[in-house]
Parts: C-alpha cells; sequence; structure tokens
C-alpha cells in the first residue's frame, strides 16, 4: 500500500535493507522498496545525503579523536579484512559450484546427446523393424494367394478325379451290361444249339425210322427210297447252314470279347491315370500342408515382430521422458547457475 511521504529516516531503512538483501540500493529499487512512494529525486537527494554521512563518518578523521579515529581506522581495516575474506570464500565457493554446475551440464548435454543418438538408432531399429513387418505381410499374402491357387488345382483335379470315376463307374457299368448281354448271347445261342440238335436227333430218328420202314418196304416202295434221298439232301444243305450260322455266331462271340478286352484296357488306363492324380493330388496335398506351415511360422514371426516393436515403442516413449526430465533438470541446473553468478555479481559490485 503506498504511504504519504518519505523522509530520510525510511530511504535510510529501505537502504539497509536491501543491503541486508544483497540487492544494490538504487534508486528504483529503493523506491519500490519503499511501496512505489516518492519522487526519484527526493530518494536520490536522501541517498546522496546518507552516503556522503557515511563517508563522513568513516574517513573525516577531523571530527574524532585520535584514539577514537585510531580505533575506528582499526576496526574499518579488520572489517575490510573479514569482508574480503569472506568475498573470497564467496568467491571460491561460488567459483567451485560453478564449475560443478558447468560440469553438470557438461554431462547432462552429453547424457542428453546420448539419449537423443540413442532414440535415433532405435528410430531406425524401428522402421527397420516395419520395413520387415511389411515385407512378411506382402510374403504372407503372395503365400496365401499361392495357397489359395494350390487349393483350387486341388478343386479343379478333386472336379476331374470325380467325373474320372464317374467315366469308369459308367465304363463298368457298360461292360457289366455288356457281360450279362454277352451271358444272355452265349445263353441263348446254347440254348437255340440245343434246340437244333434235338430237331437234328429227332429227325436223325425219324429218318431211321423211315429208313427201318423203307428197308422193310424197299421193294414196294423206291418211289418213297427216291423222295427220301431228295429230304436227305435237303437236311444236308440245312445242317451246312447251321454250321455256317454257329460260324458267325461264334465270330460275333470273338468280336465281343475283342470288345471287352478293349474296354477293360480302358478301364486299366483310367485306373493309372486315377493312380497319377491321386500322386498329384497327393503332392499337392503336401505343398498345401508345407505353405501352411511357413504361413504359421510367418504369422508367429509377424506376432513377434508386432511385440518387438511395441516394446521399441515404450522405450522411445521412456527414452523421450527420459530426455524431457533431463531438459527439465537441465533448465532447472542453468536456472540455478545463473541465480548463483547473479548474486556473484552483486557480491562483486559490493
Amino acid at each position: 500500500m503506498a504511504r504519504g511521504g518519505i523522509n530520510k529516516a525510511l530511504v535510510l531503512q529501505a537502504r539497509q535493507e536491501l543491503l541486508r538483501k544483497g540487492v544494490n540500493p538504487s534508486v528504483d529499487a529503493t523506491r519500490v522498496q519503499l511501496g512505489n512512494t516518492g519522487s526519484k529525486t527526493t530518494i536520490l537527494r536522501y541517498l546522496k545525503e546518507i552516503e556522503e554521512e557515511e563517508g563522513t563518518t568513516l574517513e573525516d578523521g577531523a571530527l574524532l579523536g585520535k584514539t577514537l579515529n585510531k580505533m575506528v581506522s582499526q576496526l574499518a581495516s579488520q572489517l575490510q579484512s573479514e569482508a574480503k575474506s569472506i568475498v573470497e570464500k564467496n568467491e571460491q565457493a561460488c567459483t567451485a559450484k560453478i564449475e560443478q554446475f558447468s560440469n553438470e551440464i557438461k554431462a547432462l548435454k552429453q547424457q542428453l546427446t546420448e539419449t537423443e543418438s540413442q532414440c535415433q538408432l532405435l528410430e531406425g531399429n524401428l522402421y527397420e523393424k516395419e520395413l520387415l513387418i511389411t515385407q512378411q505381410s506382402e510374403e504372407n499374402q503372395a503365400l496365401h494367394l499361392d495357397v489359395a491357387e494350390l487349393q483350387e488345382k486341388v478343386n479343379q483335379l478333386t472336379e476331374r478325379l470325380s467325373d474320372k470315376d464317374n467315366y469308369i463307374a459308367s465304363l463298368e457299368e457298360k461292360h457289366k451290361h455288356s457281360r450279362e448281354a454277352l451271358e444272355h448271347y452265349r445263353q441263348s445261342v446254347k440254348e437255340q444249339r440245343q434246340q437244333d440238335l434235338r430237331s437234328h436227333e429227332q429227325q436223325l430218328q425219324q429218318m431211321q425210322a423211315e429208313k427201318r420202314n423203307l428197308n422193310q418196304t424197299l421193294i414196294v416202295k423206291q418211289e418213297d427210297i427216291t423222295r427220301l434221298n431228295t429230304d436227305n439232301s435237303r437236311l444236308v444243305t440245312e445242317l451246312k447252314n447251321s454250321q455256317k450260322e454257329n460260324y458267325r455266331i461264334n465270330d460275333g462271340l470273338t468280336k465281343t470279347e475283342q470288345s471287352l478286352k478293349l474296354i477293360q484296357s480302358d478301364v486299366t488306363s483310367l485306373n493309372n491315370q486315377n493312380s497319377s492324380l491321386n500322386v498329384e493330388i497327393t503332392s499337392f496335398k503336401t505343398q498345401v500342408v508345407s505353405m501352411s506351415e511357413q504361413i504359421q511360422i510367418k504369422d508367429s514371426l509377424l506376432i513377434q515382430l508386432k511385440d518387438e516393436k511395441k516394446q521399441q515403442i515404450s522405450k522411445n516413449a521412456q527414452l523421450e521422458q527420459d530426455i524431457l526430465t533431463a531438459k527439465v533438470e537441465l533448465k532447472a541446473r542453468n536456472d540455478i547457475f545463473e541465480e548463483i553468478q547473479g548474486r556473484f555479481k552483486v557480491q562483486s559490485k559490493r
């Protein structure tokens, strides 16, 4: 709070208070100590009067007696010596503290430089890890595409194998029908032969009976003998025709058997193709399993790299925190250093 006015006693009290604090008692500092009251001219005048009085008190020997002057001189000399000793000690202490703070500041700057270098190195490592993760991701995508292509080939081969199996089943069904038809044909031919043989036997029996009858009635039935010879010739012709038909049937059977052999050859070839397709599918499945294992290994490596990236980020955050702490500590040390230098300058001035 501003005062109503100032006087010499107030100025003297303010000056002594400033000196006690180690502050130079300038006009502005004294006016601030007085609460920003009074004109600077009045304060300057009082300060000059106080300094003149102090100089007169210490230096004017005419106003003091010789003994008092001697005592004052000795006391002043002693005070100056003690003050000089105190100042020297303070200077040495300040110098030591300044040197200590300078060394600490250098050490902190060195530590900050090393920390920044380590941070840059870790950032480089982090960048390399990110590049490696990107590369691994691309390789995994390529492997997934290869697996998808192989799986598509496996599906196609499986469809082809299914078609082959269906075709083989169809051929086997046709072969079965052909065998049944051949068996039926053989049975029908056999039955036809048996019927023809029975018919021929019956005819032979009839002929033998007729022959006996003709032998009995040879004399009386010459005309019948002639007719029977004619019938015999006809039967021989029919027998030859029957033999030709038998030959034709056997030739058909031979051709049918050859067709069955060709069908069996086709079935064998298809079975061989089926075995080859099975081997190829097994190979593709082995490749798929191998690639799946590679994908699992790549995924594990990718997870490990992500963990390392998190650890690097955590280390970078810790280093940034350490750098921030070091900077704060360095600023505090600089502030303390500047404060000590200010005090040293004030004490030097005193």
